[in-house]
């Protein structure tokens, strides 16, 4: 009868251990599937826009009015994606990617990034960079592609065929 009653005496067993969660929680597949879908999103994205600005027949002078939102529109896309894959994880976003909450106001972190913009202005104008030129008239006649050959000689050298 004593066999049937435990000691109470005798230390109660642990408890079972849950499973350790893997850091990081990904694999190399959701990486391959993030990068495999990068140049479709990235296209989707430049597509879109030109379709749009066909759509209202406004064709920009500067390119950069047509590429930017472009590349703004992939790069959303791209997060769209990554955001599926942590999603199929049951993970937060702004977590999973390392966000954390600042203890910085948000004020002082738009201010120092405005004076950072300022300090660069300031630092460029003050080391009265030079204004490259844009094509090769532009150059001079000091300047001349017979000159660039030796430089363009040692930096990539010569392909042999044979």
């Amino acid at each position: 009868m004593s066999d049937e009653l435990p000691d109470p005496f005798e230390p109660a067993p642990p408890p079972a251990e849950p499973a350790a969660e893997r850091d990081p929680f990904w694999t190399y597949f959701d990486l391959a599937v993030f990068a495999g879908m990068a140049l479709p999103c990235m296209l989707l994205g430049f597509g879109a826009v030109k379709l749009l600005f066909s759509a209202f027949r406004y064709h920009p002078q500067n390119k950069v009015l047509e590429l930017l939102p472009g590349q703004a529109l992939g790069y959303l896309l791209m997060f769209g994606v990554l955001y599926a894959i942590f999603r199929m994880y049951g993970r937060p976003f702004w977590r999973s990617l390392g966000w954390t909450p600042t203890r910085i106001p948000i004020l002082a972190i738009i201010s120092a990034g405005m004076g950072t913009a300022i300090m660069v202005n300031l630092v460029g104008n003050c080391l009265a960079t030079a204004v490259m030129a844009r094509s090769e008239g532009e150059l001079g006649p000091e300047v001349s592609a017979a000159g660039l050959q030796p430089t363009h000689a040692a930096v990539a050298p010569a392909r042999s065929d044979a």
